[in-house]
């Protein structure tokens, strides 16, 4: 409970602290965004400032969470608790297993997606299927290309999520095609990021953030 009232405060502080005009977080951030945005104003120190000086409110704008790939922590999810169990199974940094970082390599990612959790016929916290939905479809705008031997229904491609739904809870689309083809269209985009992060100057600089955390 202390924890629930601290929380908050301390991100809306680091806000001011940081001096940051534009925060920019995932939609479980934004009651803290509001306490920051409705304290603004009345800050006698850190306060954020305008071009002429004046005291400003942040601009905040919210990203949908990603769910993490590992299992939830109740399966199956009951009805009353759904709210909860999306919450602790957002995409996190400090789990490195349920997330796919910007400059993991191709076997990374294969692997990841490999191992992450995804029922069959099952829509609904399963993170193969949400990552398809956010980041595929709504963020790349398609399509999905899943590569499969013949005997397993042959290459087929989706040009909507709505298709992959109906594949995947038909049970046409297996969850290791899923995984598969997610994984392949995830190394295709992050691409760009791979090659940014594999400059020696820019790696450098990523093997000593990774050491401090460590």
């Amino acid at each position: 409970m202390t924890a629930k009232l601290i929380y908050p405060a301390m991100q809306a502080a680091d806000i001011f602290a940081q001096g940051v005009h534009i925060a920019h977080a995932g939609m479980d951030q934004r009651k803290a965004h509001v306490i920051a945005r409705d304290v603004a104003l009345q800050l006698r120190i850190a306060r954020l400032e305008g071009p002429q000086g004046t005291a400003i409110k942040p601009v905040a704008l919210h990203h949908a969470l990603l769910l993490g790939l590992r299992r939830p922590p109740v399966w199956p999810v009951p009805a009353d608790a759904e709210r909860d169990v999306y919450a602790a199974m957002k995409m996190s940094k400090s789990d490195p297993a349920s997330a796919v970082f910007v400059h993991d390599t191709p076997d990374e990612i294969r692997d990841k997606l490999r191992r992450a959790f995804c029922p069959p016929g099952e829509i609904a916290f399963n993170p193969v299927l949400d990552w398809i939905d956010k980041i595929v479809f709504r963020i790349a705008g398609g399509p999905l290309h899943v590569e499969r031997s013949e005997a397993n229904g042959g290459p087929v491609t989706f040009d909507g999520y709505a298709d992959v739904v109906d594949a995947y809870t038909s049970g046409s689309l297996h969850p290791m095609d899923a995984k598969a083809g997610l994984g392949e269209r995830l190394i295709d985009l992050l691409e760009p990021a791979r090659a940014h992060f594999a400059k020696p100057e820019i790696h450098a600089m990523l093997e000593e953030l990774d050491a401090v955390a460590a």
